[in-house]
């Protein structure tokens, strides 16, 4: 059996404290995740309601920004959004806050989406 690494010493040197390698921080993860959901749902959104003069842009930016705030604002939403069942959840709750806007700006719009839209339904 061949040795990988050889072991020479098991004292440290003073400079060789140890280091351990940093974990996935949430704040470097959830830009990419958020921009994926967002993304997603507002395809999934654009292909249901076309055609219709909807700034899907300015909508996606405005959804973006208001994951961030939900998400930053507590520990517990920040855990509640992390990982697989997380990105899960985020995916339904976008189209919750989604369906809230349109139907508060945009209710004619808004009449057009199935009902169970508004609980986090994905579009069929």
């Amino acid at each position: 059996m061949t040795q990988l690494h050889r072991k020479t010493s098991t004292r440290r040197a003073p400079d060789a404290q140890r280091r351990t390698r940093p974990k996935a921080s949430h704040d470097f993860l959830a830009p990419l995740v958020l921009d994926a959901v967002s993304s997603t749902v507002m395809e999934e959104l654009a292909a249901h309601l076309r055609p219709t003069k909807l700034n899907f842009a300015t909508l996606e930016l405005a959804l973006l920004h208001h994951a961030r705030e939900v998400i930053a604002a507590t520990d517990s939403n920040r855990r509640r959004f992390s990982g697989t069942a997380g990105r899960d959840r985020l995916h339904a709750f976008m189209r919750h806050w989604l369906a809230a806007f349109l139907q508060r700006e945009h209710p004619v719009i808004y009449r057009r989406l199935p009902a169970r839209y508004a609980v986090g339904e994905p579009l069929r």
